[in-house]
């Protein structure tokens, strides 16, 4: 009993309320103070949800980026140049015309902050402190680059085939 009235809010609305969320009567009238209770925690709930599918998207993102990432230091292997090169040759377009992995913006990480890049977040998150630098143009102007060489020699040069196609 608050006021003089009972609020009643269901177990699910109120677990996914912070726990310094308070609702605040201003109508002792039962009426105006269900009708203003329901408008107060649906607002809420659609917040919760918003952030959460928001949190929930960019996680998916970043674990997407993560996994091409992954996936580009090992394509000499596993792909035929004729595919990894011009890819390679992409990200390195998205660079020169964009300044930055357009995948970053998916995943709330900046890159406006003192050369930080993916690499540097993801050494960072290790507990490496790399130069931003230095990394950033290791990552943009020599790794794929070299990836692509790589490919190229691994398969042509020395005749090895890629894993899958």
């Amino acid at each position: 009993m608050l006021g003089g009235c009972e609020t009643r809010i269901c177990n699910f609305c109120y677990e996914t309320l912070p726990a310094n969320f308070h609702l605040t009567l201003i109508s002792d009238h039962p009426s105006t103070t269900n009708n203003l209770n329901s408008k107060l925690v649906n607002s809420r709930l659609m917040a919760n949800h918003e952030s959460t599918t928001n949190t929930s998207k960019s996680e998916l993102v970043f674990w997407l980026h993560l996994l091409i990432t992954a996936l580009a230091w090992v394509a000499p292997f596993f792909f035929s140049w004729q595919w990894s090169v011009p890819v390679y040759a992409a990200v390195m377009l998205q660079f020169a015309f964009f300044g930055k992995c357009l995948m970053n913006d998916h995943h709330e990480m900046t890159e406006d902050d003192n050369d930080a890049t993916f690499y540097s977040y993801l050494f960072e998150k290790m507990g490496f402190q790399p130069d931003r630098r230095r990394l950033k143009f290791y990552v943009r102007k020599i790794f794929y680059p070299a990836l692509a060489t790589v490919a190229v020699v691994w398969q042509e040069v020395l005749g090895v085939a890629p894993l899958f196609f």
